[in-house]
């Protein structure tokens, strides 16, 4: 995997933020048989996750955030680097991440379900910063307001 997609442990961004990615339920089922509740740091960083996902439709489907310009060429991006984003990366090509940040000074709740709706209908699992998988999107989204609430962010 490219460094960009690459599991970093206390990754340094804004307070505001919180990020995750997306794997393929398809994927995740022919590895550990259905999701997991967690998965390994070095798996997260070894597997190739996305060998025949179609990532096209996953695009079309980011209709609420507009299109923006990544430094990284290879990397379509979505929204802006100091509010809610979505970066699909590539690696020579090769689709190696999906990656989301969701700004918790907003209305991170209807952002974090337009995201979570995106991923559910192109077959992608929700991957948590601490690379656990919650079991729904409720209760990702009552971490969320966990997060914005210690942090003394309005949301």
């Amino acid at each position: 995997m490219d460094t960009g997609a690459i599991y970093r442990k206390g990754i340094t961004m804004a307070v505001w933020q919180y990020s995750f990615w997306a794997l393929p339920k398809i994927r995740l089922g022919e590895i550990y048989g259905s999701a997991p509740s967690e998965i390994g740091e070095d798996e997260f960083n070894s597997i190739e996750w996305f060998d025949g996902y179609d990532v096209e439709e996953f695009i079309r489907s980011i209709d609420y955030l507009d299109a923006g310009q990544h430094w990284n060429k290879e990397v379509v991006f979505f929204g802006s680097y100091e509010g809610d984003s979505i970066s699909i990366e590539r690696e020579n090509g090769k689709l190696d991440g999906i990656y989301f940040r969701v700004d918790l000074r907003g209305n991170y709740r209807l952002m974090a379900t337009k995201m979570i709706e995106s991923i559910r209908s192109r077959l992608l699992v929700l991957v948590k910063e601490d690379l656990t998988v919650p079991k729904g999107a409720e209760e990702f989204i009552a971490y969320l307001k966990y997060l914005a609430d210690r942090r003394h962010i309005a949301g």
